[in-house]
């Protein structure tokens, strides 16, 4: 089995971001988990959101995010 590694984490505080929509939402995440990275190129990505199946009746978020 291969070694994997976390290299970065980002995720936006849990509060209640009326005034930013999903993508902005995943943008600041994102950029979050890549300066975490401190320069490290992932080989893959991995999304979770608590509410996405109830709000967006999504529940893979991959294809939003892939957008």
């Amino acid at each position: 089995m291969p070694k994997v590694f976390v290299v970065g984490v980002g995720m936006v505080r849990v509060d209640r971001h009326y005034d930013k929509g999903f993508a902005e939402l995943v943008a600041e995440a994102a950029a979050r988990a890549y300066d975490d990275t401190k320069g490290a190129r992932p080989q893959a990505i991995v999304v979770g959101n608590m509410m996405s199946s109830s709000l967006y009746q999504q529940d893979s978020l991959g294809a939003l995010v892939a957008e």
